[in-house]
């Protein structure tokens, strides 16, 4: 394990700056970036310009009329007034049937208010659109330039640079909203603070107006929130874990057994300051969220990282003793389960040799 001693500022294609870990788990992980392996080293825009572009290429749909069959397998001369058919005008793929009610936004209903809000700010945004095509549509945009970050903590430098995570659905399966997530300037872990700094869903039932509101609440409630944040976080550093509770506290967040055995063993490879600042519920936190960050599948399981990731933030808003409990629960029924799993193999083991002997 190397030294943590700081660390070069390296120019990434982005334009936006990252501080390079020294220690050796992060040093391997940087240069693949797993969770941002397409999200950030491949970026679609990394400007406005390129933002506007990229945006009339998404994904828009129109509304058609259906035919319900009847009983005997005929179509009936009458469309159904109840339902209608929500096509893209991309690729004329038919996402759902839906109820007249369903009010269809398109991807760029749901994108311009961030890049309305990038030039009004000065903002560099960041980023790309993943998944377009599919009837779910999903995009990760960073609101910054290469000077912009939040520093969060007084006590030592940990600066984090904040974005917002977009999705939008035609297949009735999701809603569309945005959610605020952060990345540290050290490790790139991927948080997902919608919980705390803001985050909006709305069913295809809704006016774009209340989206445009509901857009503006979100931009400015962050901005306001950040100080509280930053008060929670101070909290967090000051809430001292015990190396024994680590293990209930992670099956508490639900976190993978892998995961929960790789940080009880070392988990200073994944969060070198508590050999600095001790092991407290922020750097238990950190650790969580490199481990997700940087594991080999987070970057091609986005959804399954992304729930670890909202998970990971009961370490530093739900009282520990109640993840505890939690997760001394979860702990004992695996391993009730495991050690009936074992005496079944075993049985069946047996039976095997006796017929073998027979």
């Amino acid at each position: 394990m190397e030294d943590t001693k700081q660390e070069a500022v390296i120019e990434h294609e982005s334009g936006l700056r990252f501080i390079e870990p020294s220690y050796t788990v992060a040093r391997q992980s940087f240069g693949k970036m797993h969770c941002w392996g397409t999200l950030l080293n491949s970026p679609q825009f990394t400007t406005v310009e390129q933002l506007d572009k990229r945006m009339n290429e998404l994904d828009r749909v129109e509304e058609r009329k259906v035919w319900v069959a009847s009983g005997d397998g005929t179509c009936p001369s009458d469309a159904s007034e109840g339902f209608k058919a929500i096509v893209s005008k991309i690729s004329g793929k038919t996402y759902s049937v839906v109820s007249q009610d369903y009010q269809p936004i398109d991807d760029i209903q749901v994108v311009k208010p961030l890049y309305d809000f990038s030039i009004e700010r000065g903002l560099k945004p960041v980023g790309r659109f993943d998944a377009i095509g599919t009837g779910k549509t999903r995009g990760h945009v960073m609101l910054t330039n290469p000077d912009f970050t939040v520093q969060l903590l007084k006590q030592y430098d940990d600066p984090i640079m904040l974005g917002v995570i977009i999705r939008n659905s035609y297949n009735t399966e999701t809603s569309y909203g945005a959610e605020v997530f952060g990345v540290r300037m050290v490790c790139i872990n991927y948080n997902l603070w919608g919980s705390l700094l803001g985050k909006f869903a709305f069913r295809h039932f809704r006016m774009v107006e209340q989206l445009l509101d509901a857009y503006e609440e979100l931009i400015e409630g962050l901005l306001n929130k950040l100080p509280v944040f930053s008060d929670k976080l101070q909290g967090a550093v000051n809430q001292i874990v015990l190396e024994t509770e680590v293990q209930d506290l992670l099956w508490g967040i639900k976190l993978p057994i892998r995961g929960v055995d790789e940080l009880v063993s070392n988990i200073t490879a994944f969060e070198p300051q508590v050999k600095e600042v001790g092991l407290n519920a922020w750097t238990l936190y950190n650790a969580t969220t490199a481990w997700i960050t940087h594991r080999e599948k987070s970057g091609r399981y986005l959804d399954a990282t992304s729930q670890h990731a909202r998970n990971a933030v009961d370490l530093l808003t739900v009282n520990h003793d109640e993840i505890l409990k939690r997760g001394i629960e979860s702990r004992i029924k695996y391993e009730e389960r495991l050690k009936e799993a074992k005496a079944e193999k075993k049985l069946v083991k047996a039976e095997l040799e006796v017929r073998k002997v027979a």
